[in-house]
């Protein structure tokens, strides 16, 4: 099963009808904030047709291990002046075909034996790289979480590898990011490598939260909330073991 939401309500489920954006659970692969508006920029389409967004990203590396690629038979059920663009989606710059969530803008770039670099066609990244949040008020946010990270380890806990890294040394980045100077790297909990993707779904696919409202899924639930569902779900399938 893609998700929780699919297990519970089946085959035979109900699940809401939209006109131009995805089934939730699928509107939540998508990207937000400033990539959200970047991606329909370079595919030429509005930021609600999440129908053709999904195809212009689907192919190699959404989050988890879920592909989207057309088929071929099928015919779009949503023409519109976009389409002939999305058939060479592949025009599309390399460093955007990824999707990511959280409105802080990121690249998902790969590990190589020679540094960083975003992935080439086909490839899916193994590492995010979190830009720095260039709003008044947000100074200095990668060098914070890795302070925060570093925190975390130095009294025991089990935190993720992460670094700080110059953004001239990630080969393939747009130019305009020249101006910047460190980022926060950590491993994807999604990737094994770059050739093994792990299937992972959110809290906002699991509650079936609606994504037509970006805020809703930050302002739904609480930590406690979370954690009952967490642990249910963990007896659950212990249970069924």
């Amino acid at each position: 099963m893609l998700g929780q939401v699919f297990e519970e309500k089946g085959r035979a489920g109900t699940y809401r009808k939209t006109n131009v954006s995805l089934p939730g659970w699928f509107s939540h692969l998508l990207p937000e904030g400033f990539l959200r508006t970047q991606v329909a920029g370079k595919l030429g389409i509005p930021e609600v047709r999440e129908f053709p967004m999904l195809r212009g990203l689907g192919a190699t590396d959404l989050p988890g291990a879920v592909r989207v690629l057309p088929d071929r038979r099928v015919e779009s059920a949503e023409p519109g002046e976009w389409e002939d663009r999305l058939q060479d989606s592949d025009s599309m710059p390399p460093e955007l075909k990824f999707s990511l969530a959280g409105v802080q803008m990121k690249y998902s770039v790969l590990g190589t034996g020679a540094g960083l670099t975003v992935p080439a066609r086909d490839a899916a990244g193994d590492y995010i790289l979190k830009l720095p949040d260039l709003r008044p008020g947000f100074a200095r946010v990668p060098e914070s979480e890795h302070a925060v990270m570093e925190l975390g380890r130095a009294v025991g806990l089990n935190v993720v590898s992460s670094d700080l890294v110059s953004i001239s040394d990630v080969d393939g980045l747009p130019a305009e990011l020249d101006g910047t100077d460190t980022a926060l790297l950590i491993p994807r909990f999604d990737r094994s490598g770059p050739s093994r993707r792990i299937h992972v779904e959110h809290f906002g696919q699991i509650m079936d939260i609606s994504s037509g409202r970006p805020r809703e899924k930050y302002e739904k639930s609480n930590f406690e909330g979370i954690g009952r569902i967490a642990s249910a779900l963990a007896v659950s399938k212990r249970d069924s073991k």
